[in-house]
């Protein structure tokens, strides 16, 4: 699939991502969640959760960072079936760290790419695709609603997006 713009992309991404039938996903979850928990083991800094979301936009984390040498996150939310609570935790202290801080990139949808096309290589065998929903489908989607994660609609579901979808992103945000 080719596109033109991030709004194709956010349009097919997000519809993709709220229309695709839930599947199982518990082993590509529980295999992400031993990642993370081994992976938090090498965040150099302490990590801090917290009830509120710590950080306004990527500046503010890369400062939280480099000026307290702490990582705040986000204790809210749920978490996939297969992968605990702590295990989801951290993941997000993962995802932070090493997606964000380690590649500088925003949280923008192409900044959301650039983590996890950087950390693709890093997650088990088998995760790749598990974490561009989780990453690029959820952030299209958050774009996509009104009212983004507040949207009565935002939901995180268990669904892969359709490969031609995700080569479309890939080749668009590798070529511009």
């Amino acid at each position: 699939m080719d596109f033109n713009n991030e709004t194709e992309i956010v349009e097919a991404v997000a519809e993709n991502y709220l229309n695709s039938p839930e599947i199982d996903l518990t082993n590509e979850y529980e295999a992400l969640g031993q990642y993370n928990e081994k992976r938090f083991e090498d965040i150099p800094i302490p990590v801090i959760f917290t009830e509120n979301d710590p950080y306004r936009d990527a500046e503010a984390l890369f400062e939280g960072i480099e000026e307290d040498e702490e990582l705040y996150i986000f204790s809210g939310g749920s978490s996939p079936e297969g992968m605990t609570d702590k295990q989801n935790l951290k993941g997000r202290a993962v995802h932070d760290y090493f997606g964000h801080y380690m590649n500088e990139c925003d949280f923008s949808l192409e900044g959301e790419f650039t983590k996890w096309y950087n950390q693709k290589e890093d997650v088990p065998e088998g995760t790749e695709d598990l974490l561009f929903s989780e990453v690029v489908g959820q952030v299209a989607l958050v774009h996509y609603l009104d009212g983004g994660f507040e949207s009565p609609d935002y939901e995180q579901r268990s669904v892969l997006i359709d490969d031609d979808i995700q080569d479309g992103v890939i080749d668009y945000f590798l070529e511009n």
